[in-house]
């Protein structure tokens, strides 16, 4: 397997009518429809056969400049773009937007395989098609379930389950017994079921009190770089299904997330 199985693989993909993208995001064309745009980008910085995206008012300001072939426009500022300009009008702009990126940037798949440096404890369990990458380590009864992704350098603790179409980009750690649900993405350098920060007294110092619950994680989160989730101290951390957490989030021990929260 190669080392750039785990990296962000992607290529752009072929260019789309102004008719096509309008039928893709359920806009309307003004304009010509035969107009082929390559890609989408920023009202300033894109050029050419690009797609300069406007959906919000404060990016109105570069419309006179922009040397785009085309934009996609929400329908509340349409008024705002020069009447011969090519358009595709939507009502729903950031929606639109997610759509045309998919279809322009698409993510290649990688090739499975365990790589040859990567360190596999006892009774690991890999599902199918599971991508480990380069110095990974999987310690004693690791489960990851199929599709799965585990970027370089990544450790995963004894006990620790990870479900199905999972990505781990590269450096990312779960301590033990820390439990990932299905389409989990984790950024890299998050750290997830590390000690939660309890402490008491005992003849006059401080003295660690045991983290001995979980961090469990459901289906459809996204957790951003460098963020850190502690275990629970007796019972469980919990982050409810479809959240998102940002880069430098820190879930102290204990914390239930509910369901879709940002």
């Amino acid at each position: 397997m190669e080392d750039s199985a785990m990296t962000e693989d992607r290529a752009d993909s072929g260019a789309l009518t102004l008719g096509e993208v309008a039928e893709r995001v359920g806009g309307r064309v003004v304009g010509d429809p035969d107009v082929r745009v390559g890609s989408i980008g920023p009202v300033d910085e894109t050029d050419g056969d690009g797609l300069a995206f406007l959906g919000s008012r404060r990016y109105t300001q570069y419309v006179g400049e922009s040397k785009a072939g085309a934009f996609l426009v929400a329908d509340d500022l349409d008024e705002m773009l020069p009447e011969d300009a090519n358009r595709v009008v939507v009502s729903e702009a950031y929606p639109a937007m997610r759509t045309l990126l998919q279809h322009f940037h698409p993510e290649r798949p990688c090739r499975p395989g365990v790589h040859p440096t990567a360190v596999l404890g006892p009774g690991v369990d890999l599902g199918e098609d599971v991508v480990v990458g380069p110095f990974v380590v999987l310690e004693e009864g690791v489960s990851v379930g199929d599709r799965s992704r585990i970027g370089a350098h990544s450790v995963l603790g004894r006990g620790s389950v990870v479900g199905r179409d999972a990505r781990l980009y590269p450096h990312v750690v779960l301590y033990e017994e820390t439990v990932l649900g299905d389409r989990v993405t984790i950024h890299s350098g998050a750290r997830l079921g590390t000690d939660g920060f309890g402490y008491t007294v005992v003849d006059g110092e401080h003295a660690k009190i045991p983290q001995v619950g979980r961090c469990v994680v459901g289906d459809d989160v996204e957790i951003g770089a460098n963020s850190t989730l502690d275990r629970g101290s007796l019972g469980d951390t919990r982050i409810g299904s479809g959240s998102k957490l940002d880069n430098l989030v820190q879930i102290a021990h204990n914390v239930r997330v509910g369901a879709r929260s940002l």
